[in-house]
């Protein structure tokens, strides 16, 4: 799993972004990895699109993808 946030923010130089795992860390489902201010990013004129792709994920492995705008706790897609 690939996520963005946003796009083009790397020009930002983390500004806006506070990293709380390291590269190679053991990560569990829903613990947070790094937090984003999206406002102060956009305040910069980057985008804060965030694409969200499913890493070597056979086409026929993903469903019920998501259509619009999500608000946090909403499912992207299913990955069987």
């Amino acid at each position: 799993m690939l996520l963005h946030l946003g796009i083009d923010t790397v020009r930002l130089g983390g500004e806006g972004f506070v990293i709380l795992a390291r590269a190679g860390q053991p990560v569990t489902a829903g613990e947070p990895i790094v937090r984003w201010g999206p406002g102060r990013v956009a305040g910069r004129g980057v985008s804060t699109l965030c694409p969200v792709v499913a890493l070597e994920a056979a086409a026929s492995a993903i469903g019920d993808p998501a259509t619009g705008y999500v608000v946090a706790g909403d499912a992207l897609f299913t990955w069987a």
